[in-house]
């Protein structure tokens, strides 16, 4: 057959979901650790593990939880190669591909993940703007209680809320981020809840606080 290794490859991924999982192991396998981000191959084979693992995200819905924790993988990556701005480009990357996957139906998931990420002080504030801003331009309310729950918790972390109150976070994303706070107070007012739904509503008020949002 004609056609690069790697087009031949994607065409295997997007058919065979058993190929596709074969991939994903070796390229969990390749990315765990900093030794691949410090080796000559990682500026050029790296954006091409995300790419294909975008398809397989696409194409392999029981694929999408492995596809989330190689982008998460990419994430905690350094290199002393590398440029600021390249190894910057290559998080973003890893960035989209999650906000893909989160189009997909994994939204809880992701922030649950990454949550903890963000915590740690793993990701910087330009990374967690462009991941915030990613999140703001896709969700359209309502949206479930848990997914709620989770993004609140995301949003209620320290280097989050520094990174968000900023003045390097665009004026309109702001106004983006205070209008999807209202629309969970909305959603939880409508509603009697116990357990941990009830620590959702205590973390959707003190979403108001933080960031200013009027009632």
């Amino acid at each position: 057959s004609s056609g690069s290794v790697g087009s031949q490859l994607s065409l295997l991924c997007l058919k065979c979901a058993p190929v596709s999982e074969g991939f994903l192991l070796w390229a969990r396998e390749k990315c765990n650790g900093n030794e691949f981000a410090e080796s000559a191959a990682y500026p050029t084979l790296a954006p091409g593990i995300l790419s294909l693992s975008r398809i397989i995200a696409k194409h392999h819905p029981f694929s999408r939880e492995s596809v989330v924790g190689l982008a998460i993988l990419f994430l905690r990556h350094s290199s002393s190669e590398l440029s600021f701005q390249k190894m910057n480009a290559i998080k973003e990357q890893a960035l989209r591909l999650l906000l893909i996957v989160l189009t997909q139906g994994l939204g809880v998931h992701i922030f649950q993940i990454i949550s903890p990420k963000i915590q740690k002080g793993q990701l910087d504030s330009n990374l967690i703007r462009y991941f915030v801003s990613g999140v703001l331009d896709i969700v359209c309310p309502p949206v479930s209680m848990s997914f709620i729950h989770a993004f609140s918790q995301l949003l209620t972390s320290k280097p989050c809320i520094d990174a968000l109150k900023s003045k390097f976070f665009e004026s309109q994303k702001k106004k983006a981020l205070t209008s999807l706070i209202s629309s969970f107070k909305t959603h939880v007012s409508e509603g009697r809840f116990t357990g941990s739904e009830k620590m959702s509503v205590e973390l959707v008020s003190s979403l108001y606080d933080i960031y200013n949002v009027p009632f």
